[in-house]
C-alpha cells in the first residue's frame, strides 16, 4: 500500500513538473502512476492533498540530507562548507523536486498547510542551529544574531541556484560549489 502511494507521489512530482500544478488533472496522475483513479482516492482526497504530501515529504528528504551532513561533520570548517555543499547538489541531483519546493512554496494549496510547514522549518533550524551553535561557544564560528545564520550560510547558494537553473552559470558546478563553501566557510569564521 505503501509503496502504491509512493508512486502516485512521484508519478505527480513528473506531471507537476511537466505540465504545471495548474495544468495537471488526476487523470495525469493517474496514467503516470498506473494506479486507478480509486486508488487515487484511497490515499489522497484530491489534487490539493497530493500535492501537500508531495512537497511535505520533498521536504522530509531535505532535512534528513541535511541533517546527515552536519552530523558528519567533524569540524567547524567541516560543518559550514557540507551544510552548503549539501544544499546545492541535493538540488542538482533532485532538480525537479528542489523547483517544486521553490515554486509551490507560496502557492494556495501549500499556504494550506503552511503551520505544518512553518513547525517543520523551525524544527529543522533549532536541529542544524544546535550543530553551529557547540563550535560558536567553542570560538569556532562567528557569533551572529540567531535570524543570520541561516541567510547567511543558504542565502548565497540559493542564489548560485537560481543562476543555475535559469542557465546563467559558465563556471563548472564542482568549482562553484567548492569556491562557495570556502567563500561561506571564510564569512562564518571568527
Amino acid at each position: 500500500m505503501q509503496q502504491r502511494k509512493q508512486q502516485i507521489l512521484d508519478a505527480a512530482l513528473r506531471s507537476f513538473a511537466e505540465l504545471g500544478y495548474e495544468g495537471t488533472t488526476i487523470s495525469d496522475i493517474q496514467r503516470a502512476s498506473g494506479a486507478s483513479v480509486g486508488s487515487i482516492y484511497h490515499h489522497f482526497e484530491g489534487k490539493e492533498a497530493i500535492a501537500t504530501a508531495l512537497y511535505v515529504e520533498l521536504l522530509q528528504q531535505y532535512r534528513a540530507g541535511l541533517l546527515s551532513a552536519a552530523e558528519q561533520a567533524d569540524s567547524a570548517e567541516a560543518l559550514i562548507k557540507s551544510l552548503v555543499r549539501f544544499h546545492v547538489t541535493q538540488a542538482i541531483h533532485n532538480d525537479i523536486g528542489a523547483r517544486y519546493l521553490v515554486v509551490m512554496r507560496h502557492h494556495e494549496i501549500i499556504k494550506q498547510a503552511s503551520s505544518k510547514i512553518d513547525e517543520f522549518n523551525v524544527s529543522l533550524f533549532k536541529e542544524i542551529f544546535a550543530y553551529i551553535k557547540g563550535y560558536v561557544k567553542s570560538g569556532d564560528l562567528r557569533q551572529l544574531p540567531l535570524e543570520l545564520y541561516f541567510p547567511v550560510i543558504f542565502g548565497p547558494a540559493q542564489e548560485v541556484l537560481r543562476s543555475y537553473f535559469m542557465g546563467y552559470t559558465q563556471t563548472s558546478l564542482e568549482e562553484l560549489i567548492e569556491e562557495l563553501a570556502q567563500a561561506t566557510y571564510r564569512v562564518m569564521q571568527p
